[in-house]
């Protein structure tokens, strides 16, 4: 990411201080920005610091996206989110005062947050989960973004597949031209927010 990264994000942070998206106040995350924030100072030839402070200025941006996935669980009697494509797992903070519990699956190992709380798996999905009643998968910004979609509609069939093979309810965060395919695999749809749904079987 380099010298250009870390000025993006130093311009992003009075902006985010000012317009935090989010109902409630996460001090331990506004910590964890510093003490990255003044690592990534200290170390730029290391760019994890760099990769972590963009992935936390992205959960920074949508914790309002968070408060509803946790909320909408709750209606529905979750137990337990599985967060696929969770990145460094700074959103696990939102779920973690709460009654449901709060796990994560990323490609990579990396600095986990809140990592003595929550558990984390290391693999590429689709992949063994060992999900039970009340699980509830979860993905924003990975499952079905273009990104993500290695090869295509194809990959995103794959996707929906295994959701459907490991969740009888999850909650994306995609765009409305993936509806038709995720549709073919849940019964019923109900939308949360803006782009934020809740697929079920």
């Amino acid at each position: 990411m380099g010298a250009k990264g870390l000025i993006r994000i130093q311009d992003s942070i009075e902006s985010l201080q000012d317009d935090r998206k989010g109902t409630r106040s996460y001090p331990r995350l506004d910590r964890r920005w510093q003490d990255v924030l003044e690592l990534s100072r200290q170390k730029r030839d290391d760019d994890k610091y760099l990769m972590e402070l963009d992935s936390l200025l992205h959960v920074m941006e949508r914790l309002s996206i968070y408060e509803d996935i946790l909320e909408h669980v709750q209606k529905i009697g979750g137990k337990r989110v599985i967060d696929i494509g969770c990145a460094n797992g700074h959103q696990s903070e939102v779920f973690i005062n709460s009654e449901v519990k709060y796990s994560g699956l990323e490609l990579f190992e990396v600095d986990f947050f809140n990592r003595d709380t929550c558990e984390y798996k290391v693999a590429t999905y689709p992949c063994e989960l060992n999900t039970s009643d009340g699980d509830v998968g979860v993905s924003v910004l990975c499952l079905t973004w273009n990104c993500f979609l290695w090869d295509g509609e194809k990959t995103l069939h794959q996707q929906c597949a295994a959701l459907k093979r490991d969740f009888s309810d999850c909650i994306l965060y995609t765009t409305s031209d993936k509806l038709p395919v995720i549709t073919q695999y849940f019964a019923k749809v109900d939308r949360i927010g803006m782009n934020l749904y809740h697929f079920s079987n």
